[in-house]
């Protein structure tokens, strides 16, 4: 019996040479999500709306990734509602599309798979896998 394999990759924090990595998945084939903040840390740049729609347009996941690419433990609630929250809502509207999954600071965390912070779900109006 043959079995299947399935791959998948991650990347995180929307950096602008994402779109060559992006070329590169694309010939491949080969799947992926872009976790994106809306703002790098420090202000670095972050890849732009009009990227983000491009890759969706050739198959890839926009996952959100905060909005200012904070760490959310020990925040309080009003902030981590907004970096969790805001960043979902603002990443829909860029991309026009409903966005799925987050990817939490230092830890792999998504929309569908966050159980170990309830108050990220919560914020998010999510739901666990």
């Amino acid at each position: 019996m043959d079995k299947i394999a399935i791959v998948t990759t991650s990347w995180d924090d929307g950096h602008p040479c994402d779109f060559r990595l992006a070329d590169e998945l694309a010939q491949r084939n080969l799947p992926a999500t872009f976790y994106v903040p809306l703002t790098g840390e420090g202000n670095k740049s972050v890849l732009p709306g009009e990227a983000l729609r491009t890759f969706r347009k050739l198959g890839f996941e926009i996952g959100a990734h905060t909005v200012s690419h904070r760490i959310l433990r020990g925040l309080e609630q009003k902030e981590l509602s907004r970096e969790v929250r805001d960043s979902k809502r603002m990443l829909e509207e860029l991309l026009g599309s409903e966005v799925h999954m987050f990817y939490r600071l230092r830890s792999a965390v998504g929309f569908r798979g966050c159980a170990d912070n309830a108050d990220a779900r919560s914020h998010a109006q999510l739901r666990p896998v």
